[in-house]
């Protein structure tokens, strides 16, 4: 879905972009530490806060794979799966190009 409201779109773009940079952060520091709790912590919230986002302005896309990333972050946390370097950062990669190719960037 693309968000209409331009002011709306760019309030989403400038917090997905502060949200998705925080995640790509957090993620180079699991690389050096993947038990880090505390990062996976910081790193499920900041997923969830982004698909709260885009959920509360129907970018579906963003929404759907924040919310598999918050999965992943969480089963993590809870010891039942591994995070791997290559899967993680594409998770990253794609919702960031889903944010600017879903009309959220201002780009149209």
């Amino acid at each position: 879905m693309i968000i209409e409201d331009e002011e709306l779109r760019t309030i989403f773009k400038a917090e997905s972009d502060e949200h998705l940079q925080k995640l790509e952060e957090g993620l180079l520091r699991l690389e050096q530490n993947p038990a880090d709790v505390s990062t996976l912590g910081t790193l499920f919230r900041e997923a969830h806060s982004l698909k709260g986002a885009a959920r509360m302005l129907g970018v579906e896309d963003v929404e759907r794979i924040a919310h598999h990333f918050e999965d992943a972050l969480g089963a993590a946390k809870r010891s039942e799966r591994t995070l791997t370097a290559g899967r993680s950062g594409s998770d990253v990669r794609c919702t960031r190009c889903h944010t600017k190719t879903g009309g959220a960037s201002g780009d149209r």
